[in-house]
């Protein structure tokens, strides 16, 4: 699950799941890797019930400090989906020469999520400016099977 780019940050976990916390500096997550919402002819969103996105980037070395992570969420058409996320990190003071770990939890409410276009969406995580890494989300209408086929609510 681990992915390095060209900076000193390693995304070790960026995933969708039904719940995660932090304990200790560690992440557990519950349900990961979901994958897809279902969306009613309003976009309201009407299941998973409860979505979060755990991600854990680990410090390589201790070049860049603060570290500042952006999230976004675009659509199929590269459009924002929803606002950006936005929140900077400083290592313990005690110790400003050693790598660290951040551990994160976006807790995603019904409300915030009107997806309008079912497709492919990307979740996108960028940190002090550069990508780090991308996680899909897949939004589908909500069907009813009938005898002449489904028919979207």
């Amino acid at each position: 699950m681990s992915q390095e780019y060209e900076h000193d940050l390693n995304l070790e976990c960026f995933l969708l799941c039904r719940s995660a916390e932090t304990v200790n500096g560690e992440l557990y997550v519950l349900g990961g890797g979901a994958s897809r919402l279902v969306v009613d002819t309003k976009n309201q969103v009407t299941e998973p019930s409860e979505l979060n996105i755990a991600l854990r980037v680990n410090e390589v070395s201790a070049l860049e400090r603060p570290i500042t992570l952006k999230l976004e969420l675009k659509d199929p058409h590269g459009d924002d989906a929803i606002l950006p996320f936005e929140a900077s990190f400083q290592p313990d003071q005690q110790q400003p020469d050693l790598p660290f770990a951040i551990s994160v939890i976006v807790k995603l409410q019904r409300g915030q999520l009107l997806l309008q276009t079912p497709g492919l969406h990307r979740f996108i995580l960028h940190a002090n400016g550069a990508e780090l890494g991308r996680t899909p989300l897949y939004v589908t209408h909500a069907q009813i099977e009938t005898p002449h086929g489904p028919l979207e609510r």
